[in-house]
């Protein structure tokens, strides 16, 4: 009898499995099966990327939440039997789980916070549409992305959007001090964020030479949405600007660098590494 309960209990645990399996089998089948229907045109919008790394994050999170009870069960009915290293064996596993399950919520957690952040700084930086600029999101390069790129009178941008938590009980707690050099926080203090933006900005720029024979100076900015940024001193004209959302006027009464023929021209070449079907595309980024 107590064999029979054994037998039934495992089955049932095994349904429960079978719609995460099916999850993820289906899906990896469907993807050989089938092209893509949508257009290869259509543009990525702002935190795709961090999208699709949420969309992972619930499949290992779905997974763990079978895996650790049916370890755990089958620890419970038959530890007090022999082979009981084996049991203890399943025990470090299932504590394996357990702890990978808090490491992947809280990952998770910081995706959302950071896709969230990016569509806040997209929709902000849509206003600069009216004015002749293109914005485009996401851009795909060699184990790296861009968040944000602007194109219009006043430049081509890259936009680096950090999202950073405020605490509740704190004075200045929305305040953040930039020197140039240094991002002063009411908690801790960057430079990460400064020398990224710097990087893939210096990364587009070469990208467009080495397609384009054109030489282009790429300026950086910074989005921290939600917060108030304030200047310690004056800062060289080539460090990174920062950006708290909303107004964008700043950035179109920059002095005009570029022509209508150049705007387009950037436009349709740095959109090509920006479509949502990008992973299929065969084009060199340095």
């Amino acid at each position: 009898m107590i064999i029979e309960k054994m037998i039934m209990f495992y089955i049932s645990i095994v349904f429960c499995f079978l719609p995460v399996a099916y999850m993820v089998f289906s899906r990896k089948k469907r993807d050989k099966k089938y092209r893509k229907t949508l257009r290869k045109d259509i543009e990525r919008l702002p935190g795709t990327s961090l999208q699709r790394k949420i969309e992972n994050q619930d499949m290992d999170i779905l997974f763990n939440v079978f895996a650790t009870p049916f370890l755990f069960s089958i620890i419970l009915m038959g530890f007090n039997k022999t082979n009981q290293y084996v049991y203890v064996f399943l025990g470090i596993i299932a504590s394996f789980f357990i702890v990978n399950s808090i490491r992947i919520i809280r990952k998770r957690d910081n995706f959302l916070f950071g896709f969230e952040c990016e569509v806040v700084v997209g929709q902000d930086l849509k206003e600069l549409e009216k004015w002749g600029y293109y914005v485009l999101h996401d851009f795909q390069g060699r184990n790296y992305n861009i968040d944000h790129i602007i194109i219009g009178p006043s430049g081509l941008y890259v936009v680096e959007t950090k999202g950073r938590r405020k605490l509740r009980k704190k004075d200045n707690s929305h305040k953040v001090y930039y020197n140039g050099e240094r991002l002063r926080f009411p908690t801790h203090e960057e430079t990460k964020p400064i020398e990224q933006v710097k990087a893939h900005a210096n990364s587009l720029g070469k990208w467009v030479f080495e397609n384009t024979g054109k030489k282009y100076n790429v300026q950086c900015i910074m989005a921290f949405p939600g917060w108030h940024y304030y200047i310690e001193k004056q800062i060289p004209s080539t460090a990174p600007m920062i950006f708290s959302g909303r107004n964008t006027t700043w950035i179109r009464e920059r002095k005009t660098i570029l022509n209508e023929q150049q705007i387009w021209e950037l436009y349709r070449f740095i959109r090509k590494r920006c479509l949502i079907n990008i992973e299929e595309e065969k084009i060199t980024i340095p």
